[in-house]
């Protein structure tokens, strides 16, 4: 019977260390890949792969005795059901309940996924191949949503996979056949599986070695395609919709959809000086800072402390609520010759979550869509850029005109008269100048250094990266085309970058603009990569009107001017079809006015004869200057204000008490008063009644059909940060499980020392030594207590037995201990320890109280 124990004891911590910590650790590089694709895991994948590690190490140690599965994984399962139910009924705000019951949906389905892992690598042989199998076609799915395919895409992300389904399938066979009784049984199995995983690496690396030429021709042949009409630099979601992608490959081909629907059309309120002449602008929505190697895929990083991208998500705005974040103004650095530029976005089949805007935004209001546009446009919002006068799309075109040629002169003399970089806080200058300069990258640096010979100053060496690409040859021909397929390197292993400067010359608008950063980079001009759309004026019927179509969506440069900021560079050469939109643009829909004050509440009672509303408001914006949790009564004079639910109008009289309201008022009177520090003054200062032009009345969204609110990128951490954690916490786990046998004596030690009953004493002197003599592998088995101290006594020379009496008769006997026995109990134990300590060297001490199979054994008597 003691043999079984024994038995199962190390095999089920055997399983723990060599089986379970490696699935735990494959499912978070799993997660962590995973989130670079599905929203609702973004930075939680580390948490979520906790609640995995949990399920498994649970069910591992449960059905490591006889439980019957069927039974009690469908109690689990109802368990979290009625959880999930009772978390339901709680009383949360729709956004909040709706992110919380996701959140628990997904710690189920992780959890319960851990829980069968556990039941299956605990009790079916088949359950490996089985995960291996899920594991592998999961792994190929997510390698499918990489875009173009390069041969370290498929290292990385396949051969963890590959490696894990190896060494599992492996470990459970040779684990299931080895007898886990024999003596040093974990340090033979450890070198065991460490020769094998040494074999399976150089074996692997080998292969890959002598293969590398033949995978990368056929990854160059076969990868990258991607799909008929699918835009390298958008996306489609669920819906349909679009909106930017937000990495960056240099893919092999650019299918642009002809569609003649526009995303979304915008109302650029810039003109240039002094006339009603359009300045278009650019409209950017993300950056790409940094390259990866690797993947030669430029990121973005917004955890960088020089980041001032501004990454609202207008969908989760309330309407008339606003969101602004000025820092990013200052993170910018630059305020010379720059203006506040509104811009107004009408979405069409742009992704509702979607936010582009000029460079640099810092505010963002969803507004309302005039009723007669509400069937063509899905949502819209209003933003605030401060934009510099040299970032006017005619600065930025790369064209042959020669008027804006002429014109673009003008910004080029301003820019030469710009400081140098010395200023510059070095640690930024190192983050936008980086670039890898090794190995195949050097060709890029000898040409950046060749290409700036003879410049002087910052736009000069700009320009001559620009003229680079606009060369010609002998025969008057472009050198450097624009192509949506660039076609696939010729030689192995050949960067994309390489390939499009030195060879083919022909790319589209991602190819410009990251040779364009890297020969800048490589020249030491700080400088990075956005994407957003091309905006061109096609007409003169509705100044300051533009209509965007998918082909619009372009990448371009931006390079740092001291006391400019960020100015915007176009390199891409010949693009003239994102000139022409596949049918002509449409009519703008028409501009509400702007909303003066707005306030949104729960109705406290309405006067239907005086049209009026009692109002308690919980938040408010007044002249885009928003005040939140108001908690405060207003009067609304409704007597012309037209009331919506959806697109349906309402009469006063529907409207109820406790309705959720927003009331807006474009009465310009309203203007004559200024902002202060709280809502309560400023509706002291205003009229009595407020008179209110428009109400909408809040529907509560179906929690099922609403869509998963986007975790905010900005606070995204990058995978380094991500696996350095998941390190450590496998460290820890490791660290913390070893030193449990060593922790448990220090806390019968301390109960030894501090406890003041003398009954006590002798029941924590009693475990203690019976604890520290079982940890060094003198065990009680099937003696008494007695005869065991005895014999411990014959080996140790010690005086347990007759510590051991006195302790049985305070524990059995109704007498009261004499005045020696209690010294005899008092005094027992640390003598006794110094005494065992002294006969048994440190080397085996320590060994001992690192076997947590003794240790669990002494806690966790299995039955059978």
């Amino acid at each position: 019977m003691q043999l079984l124990k024994t038995n199962q004891i190390t095999k089920l911590l055997a399983q723990l260390i060599f089986i379970v910590l490696p699935t735990i650790a494959i499912v978070f590089f799993c997660l962590w890949h995973i989130s670079h694709y599905f929203t609702i895991i973004q930075d939680n994948w580390f948490r979520q792969g906790i609640y995995f590690s949990i399920g498994i190490v649970l069910s591992l140690l449960i059905y490591s005795s006889r439980l019957r599965f069927s039974v009690s994984f469908l109690l689990l399962l109802l368990s979290l059901f009625i959880v999930y139910k009772i978390m339901d009924s709680l009383s949360f705000s729709e956004i909040d309940g709706f992110f919380i019951s996701v959140q628990y949906l997904l710690f189920t389905y992780l959890f319960s996924f851990g829980w069968l892992c556990g039941w299956g690598l605990q009790r079916a042989k088949w359950f490996p191949t089985f995960l291996v199998g899920i594991l592998l076609i999961a792994s190929m799915i997510l390698i499918s949503k990489n875009g173009d395919l390069t041969v370290q895409k498929l290292i990385f992300n396949l051969l963890p996979i590959l490696l894990y389904s190896i060494y599992i399938l492996y470990t459970n066979a040779s684990l299931q056949q080895t007898d886990t009784t024999q003596k040093s049984f974990f340090w033979k199995y450890s070198f065991r599986l460490f020769l094998f995983s040494i074999l399976l690496v150089a074996f692997t690396g080998t292969l890959i070695y002598t293969m590398l030429p033949n995978i990368e021709a056929t990854v160059a042949e076969y990868g990258g395609q991607g799909k008929d009409g699918e835009n390298q630099m958008l996306t489609k979601q669920k819906d349909g919709t679009e909106k930017n992608k937000q990495s960056m490959e240099m893919s092999d081909k650019n299918n642009r959809n002809k569609n003649p629907e526009p995303l979304f059309c915008a109302h650029i309120d810039n003109f240039l000086p002094a006339s009603d002449i359009a300045n278009p602008l650019y409209l950017t929505a993300y950056h790409f800072t940094k390259f990866d190697s690797l993947t030669e895929t430029f990121e973005r990083d917004t955890i960088q402390e020089f980041n001032d991208e501004f990454f609202p998500d207008p969908s989760s705005i309330p309407l008339f609520s606003t969101y602004t974040d000025s820092s990013k103004l200052k993170i910018a650095n630059g305020t010379r010759n720059k203006d506040v530029v509104q811009v107004e976005i009408y979405k069409k089949r742009l992704s509702n979550d979607a936010f582009v805007a000029p460079s640099t935004a810092f505010f963002v209001q969803p507004i309302t869509i005039e009723k007669d546009f509400q069937k063509e446009f899905s949502s819209a919002y209003r933003s605030k850029s401060l934009v510099s006068q040299l970032n006017s799309a005619y600065f930025i075109y790369n064209t042959d005109n020669p008027s804006i040629m002429m014109f673009q002169e003008r910004r080029f003399k301003e820019l030469r008269g710009a400081k140098d970089y010395k200023a510059l806080p070095e640690k930024f200058m190192k983050y936008y100048t980086d670039f890898p300069k090794y190995g195949k990258y050097k060709a890029l640096a000898k040409l950046a250094d060749s290409i700036q010979q003879n410049k002087k100053t910052t736009i000069d060496k700009v320009l001559a990266v620009r003229d680079y690409f606009l060369q010609k040859n002998a025969f008057g021909e472009q050198v450097y085309t624009y192509s949506d397929n660039p076609g696939i390197p010729g030689l192995p292993s050949a960067s994309k970058l390489n390939y499009f400067l030195f060879e083919s010359k022909k790319g589209y608008c991602a190819y410009y603009a990251g040779a364009t950063c890297f020969l800048l980079r490589g020249m030491g001009i700080p400088s990075r990569i956005v994407t957003g759309f091309l905006t061109i004026d096609r007409s003169d019927k509705n100044p300051g009107w533009y209509w965007y179509y998918e082909d619009q969506s372009h990448a371009w440069v931006q390079v740092y001017f001291p006391e400019y900021g960020w100015i915007d560079f176009d390199t891409t050469v010949g693009n003239d079809e994102a000139e022409r939109s596949p049918a002509p643009d449409g009519t703008p829909p028409l501009q509400p006015p702007k909303a003066i004050i707005t306030m949104s509440g729960n109705i406290i009672s309405i006067d239907t004869a005086q049209k009026t509303i009692e109002l308690q408001t919980q938040t408010a914006t007044f002249k885009d200057i928003e005040y939140k949790n108001t908690n405060t009564t207003v009067s609304l004079d409704a007597k012309i204000a037209l009331i919506w639910r959806d697109s349906l109008a309402l009469k006063l009289q529907e409207l109820k008490k406790n309705d959720k309201i927003t009331a807006v008022s474009y009465a310009e009177k309203l203007n004559a008063y200024s902002n202060e520090k709280s809502f309560d003054k400023i509706v002291n200062k205003l009229p009595k009644t407020i008179p209110i032009d428009e109400i909408y009345v809040f529907v509560a969204k179906n929690k099922t059909t609403e869509n998963t609110p986007e975790t905010d990128t900005n606070e995204k951490h990058s995978a380094y940060y991500y696996l350095k954690h998941l390190f450590f916490f496998l460290l820890s786990f490791v660290l913390i499980l070893f030193s449990l046998p060593v922790l448990t004596m220090h806390y019968f030690r301390w109960q030894v020392k501090k406890t003041s009953s003398l009954k006590r004493k002798a029941f924590y002197a009693h475990r203690a030594s019976d604890y520290f003599l079982h940890q060094l592998g003198y065990k009680k088995e099937n003696k008494t207590d007695l005869s065991f101290a005895q014999n411990i006594d014959q080996h140790f020379n010690t005086n347990y037995a007759n510590f051991m009496e006195k302790y049985l008769k305070s524990k059995y006997s109704t007498a009261s201990l004499k005045e020696h026995e209690q010294e005899v109990i008092q005094r027992f134990f640390f003598p006794f320890e110094r005494k065992i300590k002294q006969r048994i060297a440190l080397k085996t001490r320590i060994l001992h109280f690192l076997n947590l199979k003794e240790y669990l054994s002494y806690f966790i008597p299995l039955k059978f």
